[in-house]
């Protein structure tokens, strides 16, 4: 078994309301690309040298920061100004320990 250890970080899921009926809408294409927008914005964010990790999830994306104020502005930001007029976008986040391994 691999040693882990245990830190605290901000989770942050952001992920597209209602993303099947959306897509059925919009087509897949379109709709990936709006994911990918959302992905870079939090990438190259100005606040991104907090970030740990980050992944989409198909409709959406997991981003994990060093701190939750981090975690909270970027939200904010997408929650108030989302990629695109029609989506209603939901958040979750979290504060608290995360376990975590070599990788």
């Amino acid at each position: 078994m691999l040693p882990s250890s245990s830190r605290e970080v901000a989770l942050l899921v952001l992920d597209v309301e209602q993303s099947s009926e959306y897509i059925r809408e919009v087509g897949d294409t379109y709709f990936s690309n709006l994911i990918g927008t959302m992905y870079k914005r939090i990438k190259n964010h100005y606040l991104a040298s907090d970030l740990i990790f980050l992944k989409t999830t198909g409709d959406g994306f997991l981003a994990v920061f060093h701190t939750v104020e981090t975690a909270y502005l970027i939200a904010s930001e997408l929650l108030s100004n989302p990629p695109h007029d029609n989506i209603a976008l939901r958040m979750a986040l979290h504060w608290g320990p995360v376990k975590t391994g070599p990788d």
